[in-house]
């Protein structure tokens, strides 16, 4: 073995990074010592692929290590150096080691990173309060929006909670910003889920409500007062100017003059405060040179008095941008806690646990438990780590691992023998900040300040195997020149001394830069850049590549919408995720329009959407299209319908709609509007989605066009890689991979962006606020303007911006293999670095080809012909959508589609039966029932009398009672709602809502909603039930 058992190797783009891993993963495996112990071996990394990829690659070469050593000469001759052994005990411990993975694979663990954490936080369930079949939420949009609705609806309810977001609306109208407060306080609450906040939240989650409103008052008071004193001190200076006869023109420029007239009205402009200040001072002027002398004589008498008066109300603004920034995120900021709680409540109540908190949850628990403890919980003894990009880890992530593996680095468990650590990154890779990865982490271990009692080892992978030389020397010699754009010295240095590499004598390569030319509109720049990106889309073909060997790479969404479009329209077929957005299926939109005429969401715009999508459809060659619109829009629903099926030749009953639930109501207009073709995958699913909304939160209508607005431009369908089209993926989707030809538009960004909407945390002086060491602030250039301390955390973040920036490109430029293609603009940013300035300073004292363009390297024809070729993607679906006729004759089905289905037949069965005397009739006669074999319909029936025997429930259930099945009401918001039941006894009214699957937080307030409009119709005792329908049926009175 090596001299150290702790290693860290720094890992290039395209520098062998996987096989280094597999090739020291191997060597453990084999090595005579661990005794073929592959459960000792933990190997981390961040995504499912690459898992995926590490196992893959390590089963083939231990397979062809026991069938075909010849093949693998580089990892015979290493394994026969390191472990001293000979090629047939190689090939007969492969072996072994193989049967004993494929027999016990659950214990081969090269596994994620949230999937090592998720096995520590169920083996620690308990310690956390945890049910222990709780589920673990990826996206944490959705109780994001509940929590902050369940806020919302207790306004009018808690008094403090009423007082905070009623002062919140006033302050946001007051500032020219929108009343509506939700999406701003989903926006904020995502700083209580980013560990890079731990360590203020901490503060300022103690904060009583009592502390922040004192505070909140001291704030606004003092903006008041700051505001009075500015104005009075600028007043004063200009009265100083004019009792000593001296006016505008007096001064350089009028610049001093204006300084003070302008703050004298609150209009702050900083913009020549460095001037001012050197004028002031006698460094700069404060009068023209040829000024006659009596009027400088009178300027220099006051100076000294004009120079005080500049710094008084420098003080002043300065804490009144810090001060009026802090209100800006006072009173989100002092819902922290209680958003914390609710989350915590919603997480409890649904048996749910954010994946956000899993690191800052771990923590908690075991950092003051000693490693052996941790290890007998766990019930593994890893001996040996393995993490890959470690410079994505975040701080708390590796906190938690140092334990476990200093245990390890640290104890002999064998005779002169010792668990190891093998971490592999690239700190020009670390992407991932914003989500919580801290490069500095790498940095540090690269400078030996090791958490452990053992320095390591560092070695650097320098060859490039995957691109070709003159790709290879172009990113070597851009990034080493472009670190001086860096201002963090520790940040360019790690660009300047890394990122050469050296050629794996890959000889050829081409790479142009091309500049749009300027232009004002954002309009005119972004048709520049797509139509020269179509021609270098062209150009390449013209060489021999195939259109699957071609990746456009973007930093933005928008970006990769725009270039979407733009190839679409002149026939290039491509796959992205925007392509796959299912809401871009025009049958899609129709069915959600149908959707929304059933709560009266925007009727004629409905109206619209579906004939736009009939006529370009059916009629766009038999029927002018302005009086085809004609003909329908103005119809009521009735009409509008009706006359559309006599149009169409179609069944399709729009009252038999609307009485369906929506999975059966959407397959039913699918069955009606027979040209929506029931093999289109975008149409598939949408119905999974539906059907998957309605059994894990609900099955009713208007909440699902609520999670539908909030999602659509997320939901995707998945598609395999192997597809033959052009690739358009966002540069962070990208890493990771390679392709034949990256082309690289809308280079030409700033490192930071005015549009950027960080909050920064500011330390709070105690002079200032004495109950608060921290505050929230908007990350922009008046930073610089709040003082020393602003003027520090503004660089910091800076800083961070920068590495950020340079970071995303490198990746970008290193996906490459043979071709690299970079589209900006000729434009520099004044006092801001920029993708342009970085591709200007590169060009500047080259020449351009005569098309404008700069080239290294040559242009060749492609002959590698299969070279990354995709198999065509070809779905088979049963077209027949009439699962209820044959809903139990599939033996195959999953008992996943079961319960779904069964669960949609007993909401239909319970909207039919009163009492239980009415069971047995109504089972009888259903009519999707009939086939049903003995089994199954004692199933559904046994669980209907459970309900109906309730001892809750027993007494609501007869025909004395008045029931109302699925009865429509419609609110004052014309919202229409559908409770299941709404049963009326003598002395109250009972509403009864049937669920499958967990409680929600949503049901309640759905339940709510129901109660409200009862009370506005003079129901006045109402009882509010919820009936959860599982393996066991669940009673829960709201």
């Amino acid at each position: 073995m090596s001299n150290s058992n702790f290693k860290i190797i720094n890992a290039g783009a395209g520098s062998g990074k996987t096989f280094s891993l597999v090739l020291e993963y191997l060597t453990f495996l084999i090595d005579p010592k661990l005794e073929l112990n592959h459960r000792s071996l933990l190997a981390i990394t961040f995504t499912n692929k690459a898992v995926n990829e590490l196992k893959s690659r390590i089963l083939n070469k231990l397979f062809l290590l026991k069938t075909n050593p010849s093949e693998e000469k580089i990892i015979i001759d290493h394994l026969k150096n390191k472990l001293k052994i000979t090629d047939d005990e190689i090939k007969f411990r492969s072996d072994l080691i193989l049967k004993k993975i494929i027999y016990d694979y659950g214990s081969f663990d090269i596994i994620t990173i949230d999937s090592f954490t998720h096995r520590i936080i169920r083996t620690f369930s308990r310690d956390f309060k945890l049910s222990t079949d709780f589920e673990v939420v990826l996206d944490n949009k959705e109780i994001l929006s509940d929590m902050v609705d369940s806020i919302i609806n207790e306004v009018g309810v808690k008094k403090d909670i009423t007082e905070n977001l009623l002062s919140y609306s006033l302050y946001r109208i007051s500032d020219g910003k929108s009343m509506n407060i939700k999406n701003n306080l989903i926006d904020f609450a995502k700083i209580l889920l980013n560990e890079n906040n731990r360590i203020p939240l901490a503060s300022i989650m103690k904060k009583s409500d009592k502390t922040f409103k004192k505070n909140y008052k001291i704030l606004k008071d003092r903006i008041l007062l700051l505001q009075t004193e500015i104005k009075k001190l600028s007043v004063n200076a200009l009265d100083l100017i004019h009792k000593t006869n001296l006016e505008k023109k007096d001064f350089y420029r009028g610049t001093l003059y204006n300084y003070f007239e302008k703050l004298k009205n609150l209009k702050f402009d900083f913009s020549n405060s460095k001037n001012l200040e050197d004028s002031l001072s006698g460094l700069g002027q404060l009068y023209s040179k040829n000024k006659e002398e009596l009027i400088k004589e009178k300027i220099n008498l006051i100076r000294p008095n004009l120079n005080q008066f500049y710094f008084e109300i420098k003080l002043k603004v300065e804490l009144f941008f810090l001060t009026k920034s802090l209100i800006n995120n006072w009173i989100p900021l002092s819902l922290s806690s209680l958003m914390g709680n609710k989350i915590e409540e919603i997480e409890s109540n649904e048996k749910k646990i954010l994946i956000d908190n899993f690191n800052s949850k771990i923590s908690s628990i075991i950092k003051d438990q000693p490693a052996p403890y941790i290890f007998e919980r766990l019930g593994e003894r890893y001996k040996h780590y393995f993490i890959d990009e470690f410079q994505d880890t975040s701080i708390l992530q590796w906190s938690n691992l140092i334990p476990l593996i200093s245990n390890s680095l640290e104890t002999e468990y064998k005779s002169d023998f010792r668990g190891c650590l093998y971490l592999v990154g690239d700190p020009k890779q670390a992407i991932y900040r914003w989500r919580g990865g801290d490069v500095n982490q790498f940095i540090n271990l690269n400078l030996k300040n090791s958490p452990f009692q053992i320095n390591p080892e560092i070695r650097s992978l320098n060859i490039n195997y995957r691109s070709k030389n003159e790709i290879v020397k172009f990113n070597s010699d851009f990034f080493k020149k472009s670190s001086i754009f860096l201002s963090d010295k520790t940040y360019s240095k790690i660009f300047e001394e890394t990122s050469l590499q050296l050629n794996s004598n890959n000889p050829g390569g081409y790479i142009t830069v091309n500049f749009i030319p300027k232009s004002r509109l954002k309009s005119e720049s972004d048709d520049f850049y797509l139509k020269l990106l179509y021609k270098k889309v062209l150009s390449v073909l013209s060489r021999g590549y195939k259109i699957n060997q071609i990746a456009v790479l973007v930093r933005k969404k928008r970006q990769a919408v725009l270039v979407s479009e733009e190839l679409v329209k002149n026939g290039i077929k491509i796959l992205s995720s925007e392509s796959l957005l299912i809401n871009n299926s025009d049958s899609v939109r129709f069915l959600i329009s149908l959707m929304r005429l059933l709560i009266n969401q925007d009727n004629i715009r409905q109206y619209k959407i579906i004939l736009d999508y009939l006529w370009s459809l059916k009629f766009s060659k038999s029927l002018e299209y302005h009086s085809f619109l004609k003909r329908y829009l103005n119809l009521d629903k009735e009409h509008f319908f009706r006359d559309l099926s006599l149009l169409l030749k179609n069944n399709f009953d729009y009252n038999k709609f609307s009485n369906l639930n929506i999975y059966d109501g959407i397959e039913y207009a699918i069955s009606n509007f027979n040209f929506i073709k029931t093999s289109d995958v975008y149409v598939i699913h949408f119905l999974d989605i539906i059907f998957n909304f309605s059994i894990n939160r609900d099955n009713n209508i208007y909440a699902f066009i609520n999670y539908w607005d909030e999602n659509y431009n997320e939901l995707c369908i998945s598609m395999p890689e192997k597809i033959d089209a052009l690739r358009v993926l966002t540069i962070h989707k990208a890493k990771g991979l390679e392709f034949p030809v990256v082309i690289i538009p809308f280079l030409d960004e700033p490192f930071i962006s005015k549009r950027i909407s960080n909050h920064v945390w500011f330390p709070i002086d105690k002079n200032n606020l004495k109950d608060f060491e921290w505050g929230l602030v908007n990350y922009s250039d008046k930073l610089k303007e709040m003082g020393s301390v602003g003027q520090e955390t503004y660089n910091y973040h800076k800083k961070l911006f920068e590495y950020d920036a340079m970071t995303i490109l490198y990746v970008a430029m290193t996906r490459a293999k043979k071709e690299l293609h970079i589209i900006t603009k000729d434009t520099n940013q004044a006092n801001s670095p920029s993708y342009s300035s970085l591709f200007l300073s590169y060009c500047q004292n080259l020449r351009s080809n005569n098309n404008g363009e700069f080239e290294w390297g040559k242009s060749n024809i492609n002959t590698d012909l299969n070279e990354d070729l995709r198999e065509d993607f070809v779905l088979n679906v049963n077209s027949n959508l009439k699962w209820k006729n044959k809903i139990y004759y599939d033996s195959s089905l999953n008992k996943f589609e079961y319960k779904r289905k069964e669960g949609l037949l007993l909401h239909e069965l319970l909207s039919q039966i009163n009492s239980i005397d009415e069971i047995d009739f109504v089972i009888k006669n259903h009519e999707n029932l009939k086939i049903l074999n003995d089994f199954n319909v004692r199933t559904l029936k046994s669980k209907i009398l459970k309900i109906f025997n309730h001892k809750k429930l027993k007494n609501l259930f007869n025909n004395d009672n008045k029931i109302y099945n699925e009865k429509e009401i419609l609110n004052p918001k014309g919202k229409i709602l559908r409770p299941d039941k709404i049963i009326f006894l003598k002395n109250k009214t009972v509403i009864v809502d049937f669920k499958s699957g967990k409680f929600r937080n949503e049901h309640i307030i759905q339940m709510k909603e129901y109660e409200e409009s009862l009370k506005k119709m003079n129901y006045s005792k109402i009882e509010k039930i919820l009936i959860y329908i599982n393996d066991s049926i669940d009673i829960k009175m709201v």
